[in-house]
């Protein structure tokens, strides 16, 4: 239980209502969060160590709406980011998948040392694709669920209770 005050990160040199949450008050509610399944019906209730004017609370709710939009807008772009360097991962990936592919196609050999050469070309090209589709199949997700997090808690019902 802490003051009001104490939400609010005393670092920030804007005025109060563009205050950044406290960064150990936004680390508990993320971990409380990720506890949480996606569809739960989610109600924040903070209790404080003092009485709370009506105006201070508003600042208060406002800011850590505006900390979780801001937190899912960073992860938004790392997102965009990360579907960029996936396309041109892909693009590279497949240039070199199609240059090992003519290149072993061009080697004559169906046994001995030119036939290992050959297939390793084609295990090199495939081995070149490994980063995009790891990009594209897994790698989106956990930004995505971060995402969804944090507009999650940028709407969530801030309820702030004098102890």
């Amino acid at each position: 239980m802490a003051a009001i005050d104490d939400l609010l990160d005393a670092r920030d040199p804007t005025p109060v209502p563009g205050k950044d949450l406290n960064p150990y008050v936004s680390e508990f509610v993320l971990s409380w969060a990720r506890e949480m399944a996606l569809d739960d019906i989610l109600g924040l209730r903070l209790h404080v160590s003092e009485p709370v004017e009506v105006a201070r609370a508003e600042r208060a709710e406002a800011a850590m709406r505006a900390a979780f939009r801001y937190d899912a807008g960073i992860e938004e772009r790392s997102l965009h980011a990360l579907f960029r360097e996936g396309r041109v991962s892909l693009l590279i990936g497949l240039a070199a998948l199609a240059a090992t592919l003519v290149l072993a196609d061009s080697i004559p050999a169906d046994e001995g040392f030119l036939f290992v050469v050959k297939e390793g070309l084609i295990v090199a090209g495939w081995v070149a694709m490994w980063k995009p589709i790891h990009l594209f199949l897994y790698d989106w997700w956990p930004l995505r669920r971060e995402i969804r997090m944090y507009r999650r808690l940028a709407d969530v019902p801030v309820e702030i209770v004098p102890v």
